[in-house]
Protein backbone atom coordinates (compact mmCIF):
# COMPACT_ATOMS: atom_id res chain seq x y z
CA UNK A 1 0.00 0.00 0.00
CA UNK A 2 2.82 2.71 0.79
CA UNK A 3 4.34 1.85 -2.14
CA UNK A 4 1.90 3.51 -4.71
CA UNK A 5 2.62 6.70 -2.66
CA UNK A 6 6.55 7.10 -2.97
CA UNK A 7 8.77 7.66 -0.03
CA UNK A 8 7.51 5.34 2.89
CA UNK A 9 6.52 7.31 6.46
CA UNK A 10 9.84 8.58 7.94
CA UNK A 11 10.85 7.89 11.72
CA UNK A 12 9.07 8.89 14.57
CA UNK A 13 11.35 11.36 15.17
CA UNK A 14 11.19 12.79 11.93
CA UNK A 15 8.04 12.61 11.11
CA UNK A 16 5.69 12.62 14.44
CA UNK A 17 2.07 11.72 13.91
CA UNK A 18 0.07 11.92 16.99
CA UNK A 19 -3.48 10.96 17.21
CA UNK A 20 -4.97 13.41 19.66
CA UNK A 21 -8.45 12.20 19.49
CA UNK A 22 -10.13 9.71 17.47
CA UNK A 23 -13.69 10.13 17.46
CA UNK A 24 -14.77 13.99 18.64
CA UNK A 25 -18.60 12.97 18.96
CA UNK A 26 -20.48 12.14 22.37
CA UNK A 27 -23.22 9.49 21.88
CA UNK A 28 -26.84 8.41 22.04
CA UNK A 29 -28.58 12.00 21.19
CA UNK A 30 -25.72 14.38 21.04
CA UNK A 31 -24.31 12.10 18.12
CA UNK A 32 -26.68 13.30 15.68
CA UNK A 33 -26.47 16.82 16.92
CA UNK A 34 -22.67 17.32 16.66
CA UNK A 35 -22.59 15.37 13.58
CA UNK A 36 -25.36 18.21 11.93
CA UNK A 37 -22.74 20.43 13.31
CA UNK A 38 -19.74 19.22 11.62
CA UNK A 39 -21.21 18.59 8.15
CA UNK A 40 -19.87 22.52 7.35
CA UNK A 41 -16.08 20.68 7.03
CA UNK A 42 -17.10 17.45 5.36
CA UNK A 43 -14.45 16.20 3.32
CA UNK A 44 -12.25 19.43 4.48
CA UNK A 45 -8.97 19.87 6.28
CA UNK A 46 -8.79 22.15 8.78
CA UNK A 47 -5.13 23.63 9.84
CA UNK A 48 -5.14 24.71 13.22
CA UNK A 49 -3.33 27.55 15.97
CA UNK A 50 -2.93 24.67 17.71
CA UNK A 51 -3.81 21.11 18.85
CA UNK A 52 -7.32 21.20 20.54
CA UNK A 53 -7.81 19.58 24.14
CA UNK A 54 -8.18 15.89 23.90
CA UNK A 55 -11.64 16.00 25.84
CA UNK A 56 -13.26 18.55 23.44
CA UNK A 57 -16.17 17.56 21.27
CA UNK A 58 -19.17 18.91 19.89
CA UNK A 59 -20.40 22.26 19.29
CA UNK A 60 -17.61 22.62 22.38
CA UNK A 61 -15.05 21.30 18.97
CA UNK A 62 -17.11 23.39 16.28
CA UNK A 63 -16.37 26.56 17.60
CA UNK A 64 -12.84 26.11 19.02
CA UNK A 65 -12.46 24.97 15.58
CA UNK A 66 -13.98 28.06 13.73
CA UNK A 67 -11.74 30.07 16.40
CA UNK A 68 -8.13 28.53 15.77
CA UNK A 69 -8.10 27.45 12.17
CA UNK A 70 -5.30 29.40 9.71
CA UNK A 71 -4.29 29.62 6.09
CA UNK A 72 -0.38 29.45 7.01
CA UNK A 73 2.12 27.43 9.59
CA UNK A 74 4.70 29.59 10.44
CA UNK A 75 7.66 27.57 11.97
CA UNK A 76 7.96 25.69 15.10
CA UNK A 77 11.74 26.19 14.65
CA UNK A 78 14.09 26.90 11.50
CA UNK A 79 12.82 24.63 8.97
CA UNK A 80 10.53 22.73 10.75
CA UNK A 81 6.92 23.22 10.94
CA UNK A 82 4.23 21.61 13.15
CA UNK A 83 0.25 20.98 11.14
CA UNK A 84 -2.14 20.65 13.71
CA UNK A 85 -4.82 19.28 11.41
CA UNK A 86 -8.48 18.56 12.14
CA UNK A 87 -10.72 16.94 9.42
CA UNK A 88 -14.71 15.35 8.77
CA UNK A 89 -13.96 12.47 6.70
CA UNK A 90 -16.48 12.10 3.49
CA UNK A 91 -17.50 9.25 4.88
CA UNK A 92 -15.95 6.60 7.22
CA UNK A 93 -12.80 4.63 6.62
CA UNK A 94 -13.42 0.92 6.49
CA UNK A 95 -10.21 0.30 7.82
CA UNK A 96 -7.69 0.51 10.46
CA UNK A 97 -4.76 2.21 8.85
CA UNK A 98 -5.52 5.42 5.93
CA UNK A 99 -2.57 7.23 4.69
CA UNK A 100 -2.14 11.49 5.43
CA UNK A 101 -0.47 12.27 1.65
CA UNK A 102 1.12 15.80 1.50
CA UNK A 103 1.70 17.51 -1.94
CA UNK A 104 3.65 20.93 -3.37
CA UNK A 105 0.74 22.84 -5.19
CA UNK A 106 3.64 24.35 -7.19
CA UNK A 107 4.35 20.30 -8.37
CA UNK A 108 0.98 19.63 -10.47
CA UNK A 109 3.00 16.20 -12.19
CA UNK A 110 2.99 15.24 -8.59
CA UNK A 111 -0.43 15.30 -7.73
CA UNK A 112 -1.31 13.80 -11.25
CA UNK A 113 0.71 10.89 -10.30
CA UNK A 114 -0.09 10.77 -6.95
CA UNK A 115 3.67 11.06 -5.70
CA UNK A 116 3.60 13.02 -2.56
CA UNK A 117 6.54 14.60 -0.82
CA UNK A 118 5.26 12.59 1.97
CA UNK A 119 3.12 9.59 2.84
CA UNK A 120 1.89 8.73 6.47
CA UNK A 121 0.09 5.66 7.89
CA UNK A 122 -1.87 6.55 10.17
CA UNK A 123 -4.17 4.21 12.43
CA UNK A 124 -7.64 4.74 13.22
CA UNK A 125 -10.69 3.12 13.94
CA UNK A 126 -12.69 1.50 10.88
CA UNK A 127 -15.81 3.98 11.90
CA UNK A 128 -14.18 6.88 13.07
CA UNK A 129 -16.11 10.16 10.92
CA UNK A 130 -13.67 12.86 12.94
CA UNK A 131 -10.13 12.98 13.63
CA UNK A 132 -7.12 15.28 14.68
CA UNK A 133 -3.09 15.05 14.12
CA UNK A 134 -0.45 16.79 14.50
CA UNK A 135 2.55 16.22 12.13
CA UNK A 136 6.44 17.88 11.99
CA UNK A 137 7.28 18.42 8.08
CA UNK A 138 10.86 19.74 7.96
CA UNK A 139 12.89 21.25 5.03
CA UNK A 140 14.96 18.00 4.82
CA UNK A 141 11.77 16.41 4.50
CA UNK A 142 11.53 18.30 1.39
CA UNK A 143 9.32 21.37 2.46
CA UNK A 144 9.81 24.59 1.63
CA UNK A 145 8.63 28.36 3.17
CA UNK A 146 6.54 30.18 0.32
CA UNK A 147 4.80 27.07 -0.74
CA UNK A 148 1.19 25.47 -0.49
CA UNK A 149 0.98 21.82 0.09
CA UNK A 150 -2.32 19.50 -0.53
CA UNK A 151 -3.17 17.83 2.31
CA UNK A 152 -5.08 14.34 1.98
CA UNK A 153 -6.38 11.54 4.23
CA UNK A 154 -7.06 8.30 1.82
CA UNK A 155 -8.28 4.79 2.47
CA UNK A 156 -6.72 3.14 0.09
CA UNK A 157 -5.42 -0.44 -0.66
CA UNK A 158 -3.31 -2.29 -3.15
CA UNK A 159 -5.90 -1.31 -6.02
CA UNK A 160 -7.77 1.50 -4.67
CA UNK A 161 -7.62 4.77 -3.14
CA UNK A 162 -10.89 6.30 -1.55
CA UNK A 163 -10.22 10.24 -0.36
CA UNK A 164 -11.78 10.74 2.81
CA UNK A 165 -10.99 14.48 3.03
CA UNK A 166 -8.49 17.39 1.21
CA UNK A 167 -7.47 20.87 2.61
CA UNK A 168 -4.51 22.93 1.78
CA UNK A 169 -1.36 24.65 4.39
CA UNK A 170 0.83 27.64 3.45
CA UNK A 171 3.95 26.94 5.06
CA UNK A 172 5.76 30.32 6.04
CA UNK A 173 8.41 31.47 8.56
CA UNK A 174 6.53 34.20 10.38
CA UNK A 175 3.09 33.74 12.13
CA UNK A 176 0.28 34.28 9.52
CA UNK A 177 -2.31 37.40 10.57
CA UNK A 178 -5.45 35.32 10.22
Amino acid sequence: MLERHGRIARTAAVARVVALAAALLGGGGALAAAAATFAAYSGKVVNLREAPPPSMEGADMLDWVKSNAVTGRAQSSPGEWTLNLFTVFKSKPGMTKIMLLMFDKKDPDSIKKKEPIEALEIDVRPDVSNFVTSVNVTEDMGFNSGHHYIIRFVAATSKTERLLSEGEVALVKEAPKD
